[in-house]
């Protein structure tokens, strides 16, 4: 009755949004430090924090470059790229690195500070699916 591959994306939804939620519900007290650290299927949010603090590090590991990153601080998207766009902006900033290396994509951001809010999305840039292998972010709470 129901296809499989449409069970399999139904399946993936879940697990997105549960990590979404498993993310989001704990906020971090100031002086505090979360190192989060995600191998599940993700789109959209990934990281949400309310409050003062600093991005002190995001890396995101893929194995395809297929894919939008967006970083919005204090509600307002201050990048928002493919992991082309990283990887040309990367020549020229020390806080964006955007490589290929043995076939994995990783995009790495350091020290983003915020005042009031940082919110990390991340999706697909064309039709199908990229598999995030890690992700792991470090934010220090002011």
């Amino acid at each position: 009755m129901w296809d499989k591959d449409l069970l399999t994306l139904a399946s993936a939804i879940l697990v997105a949004e549960e990590a979404s939620r498993k993310l989001t519900a704990k906020s971090l007290k100031p002086g505090e430090t979360k190192v989060v650290r995600i191998t599940e299927a993700v789109s959209d949010t990934v990281i949400s924090e309310d409050g003062p603090g600093k991005l002190a590090e995001l890396v995101v590991i893929s194995d395809s470059k297929e894919y939008i990153l967006s970083i919005a601080i204090n509600n307002a998207t201050v990048m928002d790229g493919s992991f082309d766009w990283y990887q040309t902006i990367s020549s020229y900033t020390d806080w964006i690195d955007a490589f290929e290396d043995n076939g994995s994509f990783i995009l790495r951001a350091t020290n983003l500070f915020f005042s009031s809010s940082l919110k990390i999305s991340l999706r697909a840039s064309s039709p199908g699916s990229v598999r995030f292998k890690e992700i792991i972010a470090k934010i220090e709470k002011h």
